[in-house]
């Protein structure tokens, strides 16, 4: 179909403005392609919306009886089967638009991978945009009259005056019921046309000796006990006094320790780029160090991605005038007209967001950054704030890149990446979120918050699902989880990382508690300390008595079916009950056997049935089925 446009709805006239609209047909799928032409020279073609498909409201508001689910590839994996309790979360559909927000439904971000799907009871649809060179997207859903669209934004990276053709299908496929099936049909794409870098972990040779131990992520503070505290030392300084809890959780797990620091960074809290040297006592810093790696342990610093702080509202620092003298603007990403502004950790800092496509841009960033990787440290969450390794929107016309969003920046991001990559060769980096498909070869351990997906549906592990067998991650340090401390559901959250094949995390206090998770500022925090080291020592020990064989690098399959009770979680955003199974649960294949894990994460005996086929399981115990 070919269409002309003479104008827009805001009044805009086009000189033979053309929309031709390809659709192709197979045994499987219909491809869909779009060709927009003649687009005038004042004119930048920013994105197409394309296909938009309204679809049956969700099951939970539809009055009719025909809703279904979505399964959307954002923040680890959700099922969402209510439209308007994910619309008055913190994550509803929004328009994208400068400046940035970390929660943007953007691919690569938050939105991990190019498809989404929607699942009746009998069958389900897939939408997806299988681009090998994983340019920038929208991936999205939202409410239309009486159903729901599914939104897919196709970001250009055009110049003025330029004719746009997309060169990758838009592929809509029938798959099952299960979201396991979406899952295969994406990773098929995924697989046949690996991004760059990307390798098994089986064949990976870039990988430490320790990431196949499933190191128990340790998090905490040095200045303060949450984001927006009053930022003096507490009792982690100097680096070295948090030995003896790290001691006491290595005794009590079995497990090889990774020290995670928060609040280290010299310049002040989330203040980047500047945050070498670390603060106050470096030999300490250093001594803290050695001391963890001859034990066999692993020290980590979070960064804070690709802001520039010029001034903290948590201590004092100020770098106004290095950003005025040194014309430091010049390195910012910027409005199509100029205009310089952020919305990134608002609470924390007044700046400006980095582009790290402009030549100052990649200069201060390498030059900040290189004293760290210097430091040889394990493991550094380089990318905090960037979710998933993206960059943020810029339409500077001054940078060495086109004026509108489009794959310039993932192939940007690849190159600095790898670069870096290349100069730390001993540490490996991460992000906020899971690494977005095409920097997985980057960033090989980030920040999985899979807890966000409470906030507006159900947690399902589809970044497992998926890569598995190409890279692995950890629970990280779980934010804004949305369920009430006091009713410890930790261990819930350790089992559900743990059967999804990532490495386990705590966050620690001072006195040697337990939180339920960052950020949470009730010292009545709910959490069995010893009860929960005990799980994770149960957890640990299986891992290295046989279950590292499916939990490592094995490939994922569809789970049998599963009934057990539910346990249900007050929910402090929103003020409502989330409903789960008790019993976490997923499958794996290795050369000669398919398997489902099952995991009880409470202190009281669990029955199940699996394929029809009861099961019992102890309390705080893992059982292995074969399928």
């Amino acid at each position: 179909a070919i269409y002309k446009i003479s104008s827009n709805k805001d009044g805009f006239k086009f000189n033979d403005l053309t929309v031709e609209i390809i659709v192709k047909k197979s045994l499987e799928d219909t491809e869909w392609f779009i060709n927009v032409k003649n687009i005038e020279k004042d004119f930048v073609l920013e994105q197409v919306t394309y296909p938009y498909i309204v679809l049956p409201t969700l099951k939970v508001n539809n009055k009719y009886g025909n809703g279904g689910e979505i399964l959307y590839p954002y923040n680890e994996g959700a099922i969402i089967d209510d439209i308007e309790k994910r619309q008055r979360s913190w994550f509803g559909h929004k328009n994208i638009a400068y400046p940035s927000e970390g929660s943007y439904t953007v691919f690569p971000n938050m939105v991990f991978a190019q498809f989404i799907s929607y699942h009746f009871d009998d069958c389900g649809i897939y939408f997806g945009l299988h681009d090998k060179e994983r340019g920038f997207k929208g991936i999205d859903f939202l409410p239309d009259s009486d159903g729901v669209a599914i939104d897919l934004k196709h970001y250009t990276g055009c110049d003025f005056g330029q004719d746009y053709t997309l060169n990758y299908p838009v592929v809509i496929s029938k798959v099952s019921s299960n979201w396991e099936s979406a899952g295969d049909k994406y990773r098929a794409f995924f697989e046949d046309n690996l991004p760059n870098g990307v390798a098994k972990i089986k064949d990976n040779t870039n990988l430490p000796e320790w990431y196949s131990s499933s190191p128990l992520v340790v998090a905490y503070p040095i200045r303060g006990i949450h984001d927006q505290d009053e930022m003096t030392p507490n009792g982690f300084y100097p680096y070295t006094n948090a030995l003896k809890d790290i001691n006491y959780i290595k005794e009590k797990t079995n497990a090889k320790i990774m020290a995670l620091v928060m609040h280290w960074e010299g310049t002040a809290p989330w203040a980047p780029p500047y945050v070498w040297p670390p603060y106050g006592d470096l030999d300490n810093f250093n001594k803290f160090k050695d001391i963890l790696n001859k034990n066999g342990d692993l020290f980590g610093v979070y960064c804070s991605g690709f802001g520039y702080t010029i001034k903290s509202k948590l201590c004092d620092y100020n770098k106004e005038d290095t950003y005025i003298n040194d014309g430091l603007k010049d390195a910012m990403c910027a409005s199509i007209t100029g205009e310089i502004k952020s919305k990134i950790c608002p609470a924390q800092r007044i700046g400006y967001d980095i582009c790290p496509a402009s030549d100052l841009g990649e200069k201060i960033l390498k030059e900040s950054y290189k004293p760290l990787f210097d430091a040889n440290l394990d493991y550094i969450q380089i990318l905090d704030q960037n979710h998933g390794g993206g960059q943020y929107l810029c339409y500077a016309k001054n940078h060495n890149h086109p004026p509108v969003p489009g794959a310039w920046m993932t192939k940007n991001m690849q190159k600095m990446l790898t670069s870096w990559n290349n100069f730390a060769k001993s540490t490996l980096f991460g992000c906020e979120s899971a690494s977005a498909e095409p920097f997985i070869g980057n960033l090989l351990f980030s920040d999985n918050r899979f807890e966000l997906n409470w906030h507006f549906g159900r947690p399902v592990s589809l970044y497992s699902y998926i890569y598995h067998e190409y890279v692995r991650n950890f629970m990280g340090n779980q934010v804004c989880c949305p369920f009430k401390g006091y009713q410890d559901s930790l261990n819930y959250r350790l089992a559900y990382s743990f059967v999804a094949g990532d490495s386990l995390s705590i966050v620690i206090l001072p006195n040697g508690e337990i939180l339920p998770y960052w950020g949470f500022k009730n010292e009545e925090n709910g959490v069995d300390k010893e009860k929960t080291l005990g799980f994770i020592k149960t957890m640990t020990d299986f891992y290295s008595n046989g279950g590292k064989k499916y939990l490592y690098n094995a490939k994922r399959i569809p789970c049998k079916d599963i009934v057990c009770d539910n346990v249900e979680y007050t929910c402090w955003v929103g003020n409502y009950t989330s409903v789960n199974p008790k019993i976490l649960t997923s499958a794996y294949a290795t050369d000669d056997e398919k398997v489902q894990i099952l995991c009880n994460p409470f202190d009281e005996l669990v029955n199940c049935k699996v394929d029809g086929k009861d099961y019992e399981l102890e309390p705080l115990s893992i059982k292995v089925i074969n399928i």
